[in-house]
Parts: C-alpha cells; structure tokens; sequence
C-alpha cells in the first residue's frame, strides 16, 4: 500500500463519494523513476508527499480550473513516468484519507491560469513560471473525507 494522489474535477469527486468507490483513475505515486527524477530519497518523506501533491494539482488543474486532489492509500500500477502518473484499478472512498483544494485566492489564480495551458500536457506545463507561482504562492488547504459536502458547496 501507498499514498496515491488523485487529480479530480468537483464532478469526479461528488461521483466517487456517490459512488463509494472510483475504478481506473489516474494517480500519482511516488516510484522510483519519480523520486531519481525530483532527487528525492524517501518515498515516505514530507519532500515527497508536498511534490507529489504540487504535480496531482497541476494535473487536476489540467483537467478543469482549479485543483482538487485527494489523497488514498491504494495500490496502484508499477510505473516508470518521472512524474509518478499511473493507474489504480479501484479505489474505495473509504481509503480517502484527505482532500486537498484551492481557497478563493487560489481557485481564482488557478482559473486564471487553466485557460492558458494545453489540457492534459502535464510535462508542457511543468515547469512554467506562472505555474511555479501559483504552485509555490498558492497552497492548498486540506479537508477530511467528511468534509466533502462543505467542498463541493464553494
């Protein structure tokens, strides 16, 4: 078992919770190849565990304006993408140990900047300045699975 950072939409979430359980979703792990590729030594240790949730927002934010990623203890798909991208066959809502989205200054900087980056290019907009700044002077503020409701409202 590892932490597996899903990036979602506000439908996808609603539909997983709804649903009790999300099959072939997209995740981000912290693999070897991720770990050799951000000089990182410790898949357990915070370093990681902040990268991987600034790469799981970029890709959520790829998929819609703002980000939204939760966080689940699963099993995912051996991969040897430097930015930890695979699959998990099915993923409980019950394994949902946290979600991670934008406040109101976040969401409004990420919304700004969806519109001018090609959706699903992670590896394009990696790396960008204006990623960079919003990834680095926007952080995302957690919430606990049974949270979700208060979420999904804003």
């Amino acid at each position: 078992m590892a932490l597996l950072y899903v990036p979602l939409t506000p439908e996808r979430l609603a539909a997983w919770q709804a649903a009790g359980a999300l099959d072939g979703a997209s995740v981000h792990v912290a693999s070897p190849s991720y770990l050799a590729a951000f000089d990182l030594d410790d898949p357990e240790s915070e370093d990681t565990e902040f990268q991987l949730l600034g790469v799981a927002s970029l890709a959520s934010l790829l998929l819609g304006p703002g980000r939204l990623v939760a966080v689940v203890e699963g099993v995912a798909a051996a991969t040897s993408d430097d930015f930890g991208r695979t699959t998990a066959a099915r993923l409980p809502w019950t394994a949902v140990t946290a979600v991670f989205a934008d406040d109101a200054d976040g969401r409004a900087a990420a919304e700004a900047l969806h519109g001018q980056l090609a959706e699903g290019d992670l590896d394009a907009a990696w790396g960008r300045p204006d990623v960079i700044e919003l990834l680095e002077g926007h952080q995302l503020g957690w919430f606990g699975p049974t949270e979700i409701g208060l979420l999904l409202e804003h």
